[in-house]
């Protein structure tokens, strides 16, 4: 069978990829991020799903071979990671001296974290010193901070925190994660350099703003022990519960604790449970100890039985507003009932209605939310009016900053006084 000829007579041919193409397709599939470090790294199961790794792996060896350093680098990565290829970190090793002694500066890098962290070769702290430096002196930032790493531990060179910080802030003013926040552990707590509480914090800030969770966590504990500043557990378990939610397991632990006592936060046993229960399961006997306490005091229940549910409905029906307000409570969260937030705000409502302050402030939340009613601001303020005209300072809190979101003049006095409201009024916010 004769093959189909092109305009031009010639044969059709598969044309070879071009080294340039190649090696924008390989970082395009490779996907670089950032871990809580700062560190380069890649989604590696995303990576190793990928087949185009192994379609290309022959001629991305093939150019490797031929003295290419990218593609020396390129396969290293591939050897290291199981990208198209068995994972082989002795060939990762070898592929990235290839490329490292011809000055490629990633690869300089690379081969320092294999000799750190014994990828593929026995640990040697001062070669791997020798080879962060190098890529250092070709400008490469992750090398900055990993010289910090070793002055700061004395891990290859001796220790030297001068030296440390000096790294740590080359690093650090590039937005390097990792750099601002063992600067800022440096400047708060080092032996050998001047405190600098303020500029800690601001690294620490600096480094938040990435959704880093151990620096929110590192904002927590600093307030939570009060290095440099006023100790504020407000503050401290904001930052914490920050922390916790984008997976700092430390943060975890200390809000859940934050929650059980009712320190800086309102007490509230079940979120406590849903952070601490974790540990607890994994065999930590202090997240055991607190569980066991809630258990034992009744705050925390994991499910009513129908005799003591049916109990609180008739003291609640019998006009026993703090029952009507734990029914509105049980049910607005679930605890230890099936969570239904229409069912929260009729005995919300109940209290309410009868003056209650606790039960109108959190009628004001559910209106103001949209929780279990419609939203309504105005059914919010005359609720947490009526809970602050009986001196309920949630309520009146509330009430503030409802006036202050809404823009309106407060018809409740006590507001007036408060700051910034008056400088609403006062026509002082623009």
């Amino acid at each position: 069978m004769q093959k189909e000829d092109n305009k031009n007579g010639t044969e059709k041919k598969i044309q070879p990829i071009s080294p340039e193409i190649l090696n924008i397709e390989f970082f395009e599939h490779s996907a670089h991020i950032i871990d809580d470090y700062g560190f380069e790294i890649n989604k590696e199961e995303d990576v190793k799903k990928d087949p185009w790794f192994k379609e290309n792996f022959s001629v991305i060896k093939r150019y490797a071979e031929e003295g290419n350093i990218d593609f020396q680098y390129n396969i290293a990565l591939m050897y290291e990671n199981g990208w198209g290829v068995k994972q082989n970190y002795a060939e990762a090793f070898k592929w990235y001296r290839c490329a490292a002694e011809k000055g490629h500066s990633e690869s300089q890098f690379a081969l320092g974290l294999c000799l750190y962290w014994s990828k593929g070769v026995t640990t040697d702290l001062k070669e791997a010193f020798l080879w962060f430096s190098k890529a250092a002196e070709n400008d490469y930032n992750p090398a900055f901070f990993c010289l910090g790493l070793m002055y700061d531990e004395g891990a290859g060179v001796e220790k030297n925190e001068i030296e440390a910080e000096k790294w740590y802030r080359k690093a650090a003013e590039r937005g390097h994660i990792g750099a601002q926040i063992n600067l800022a552990i440096l400047l708060a707590s080092g032996k050998d350099i001047t405190h600098n509480y303020k500029e800690a914090l601001n690294w620490l800030y600096k480094a938040d703003k990435a959704d880093c969770p151990l620096a929110s966590y590192n904002i927590g504990y600093t307030y939570e022990e009060g290095i440099g500043l006023e100790k504020n557990d407000y503050e401290a378990a904001k930052w914490y519960e920050r922390a916790a939610e984008l997976g700092e397991f430390n943060a975890q632990f200390a809000i859940g604790q934050m929650y059980a006592e009712g320190r800086g936060v309102e007490k509230d046993a079940y979120t406590a449970v849903k952070w601490l229960k974790p540990f607890a399961d994994q065999g930590n006997e202090e997240a055991q100890k607190i569980l066991n306490q809630l258990r034992e005091t009744g705050e925390y229940i994991e499910h009513y039985d129908e005799e003591t549910l049916k109990g609180f409905i008739f003291s609640a029906e019998h006009n026993n507003h703090e029952m009507q307000c734990k029914l509105g409570y049980i049910y607005e969260y679930g605890r230890g009932v099936e969570k239904n937030e229409v069912e929260a705000v009729k005995w919300y409502r109940m209290a309410a209605e009868q003056g209650y302050a606790e039960g109108q402030y959190k009628l004001g939340n559910m209106y103001w939310s949209g929780k279990g009613v419609e939203h309504n601001d105005f059914e919010a303020l005359k609720w947490h009016k009526k809970a602050a005209e009986q001196g309920h300072k949630a309520a009146f809190e509330s009430l503030c900053n409802e006036y202050l979101w809404l823009n309106i003049e407060p018809d409740f006095e006590e507001c007036k006084k408060v700051w910034p409201y008056n400088g609403i009024l006062n026509g002082k916010n623009g």
